[in-house]
């Protein structure tokens, strides 16, 4: 190439549109593109990876330190109008999500989630035959023929192989590894219905949905953080990582919403309590989903 890459260019190498030589404009005014350009270096592709999931931006500084220190500021800046001075709501959530999600996953100490899981058969054979008012041994006949084509039910059949599976190693790593990879999916699966409950909570504040699932990005993304921390920290400060969520929770309300103290928090409180149930919920469908998937495979 006889144009070095780095010089100014007189035209766009990506639209062509003529760009003004003094000042040289750093963007394209038509597309965008930068207008000095350099060879590809391996640090380019690298940033360009990782900011992929997580927010690179100068702008990410500025947010950090609202969401974290300044509860509901940054939802009531991003509804005021001012979009790119910080990082936009759903990024926030996604780098805070796969931050915590890749070290919960790949960094975080701690036994072996399938061994924690583990199940010998004895415990399994007589779990169920307390279930179904008979005795190990019966099970142990009804898992024989449950297991083979054709002998049972659908259900009944996938209930055995579950069994089967989940009194082995194996099985509990697949369970555990389902589980870890469908997780992230559900959880932002239950921003919205977080942001359903904030609207009927404060149904009367006038704001339309969307703003209320703003709210709801910048609490899970605030969560994310606090749970990424106490990850790595003493499991002593469990307690108080989930009393800092709460604090941010009313304090962010207060002042989104501008409701008086007593109803911020009676309203909290029950958004909290149905959101938990149905979290709760969420976790027992998707545990039994991985357990069913897991032996089926």
């Amino acid at each position: 190439m006889s144009h070095h890459d780095d010089a100014p260019r007189s035209h766009c190498a990506n639209c062509g549109a003529a760009l003004a030589v003094d000042p040289h404009p750093r963007y394209c005014p038509l597309c965008g593109q930068e207008t000095r350009l350099h060879p590809p270096s391996f640090g380019e592709f690298l940033h360009e990876f990782i900011g992929h999931y997580v927010a690179l931006e100068g702008a990410l500084w500025r947010t950090l330190g609202l969401l974290l220190f300044r509860p509901g500021r940054l939802t009531l800046a991003y509804l005021a109008g001012q979009r790119r001075r910080y990082v936009l709501p759903l990024r926030v959530y996604l780098s805070a999500s796969f931050l915590f999600f890749l070290v919960a996953r790949f960094l975080a100490g701690g036994p072996d989630p399938g061994q924690a899981l583990q199940i010998d058969r004895p415990t399994a054979a007589a779990a169920a035959a307390q279930v179904r008012g008979g005795y190990p041994s019966d099970v142990e006949t009804w898992l024989n023929r449950c297991t083979k084509p054709a002998a049972c039910g659908w259900l009944e059949t996938r209930a055995a192989r579950a069994m089967r599976r989940m009194s082995t190693a194996e099985g509990t790593q697949a369970v555990t590894g389902r589980m870890a990879s469908a997780m992230p999916y559900a959880v932002f699966l239950m921003v919205p219905v977080f942001a359903g409950l904030l609207q009927f909570a404060w149904r009367r504040s006038g704001l339309s949905y969307g703003a209320h699932f703003v709210l709801a990005l910048h609490l899970h993304a605030f969560a994310f953080l606090v749970l990424l921390a106490a990850d790595v920290l003493p499991a002593a400060v469990d307690g108080l990582a989930a009393l800092l969520i709460a604090a941010h929770a009313v304090l962010a309300a207060r002042r989104v919403y501008g409701v008086g103290w007593p109803g911020t928090v009676a309203r909290s409180l029950a958004v909290g309590l149905v959101y938990g149930l149905l979290l709760v919920l969420g976790t027992v469908a998707l545990l039994t989903l991985s357990i069913f998937a897991a032996a089926g495979a």
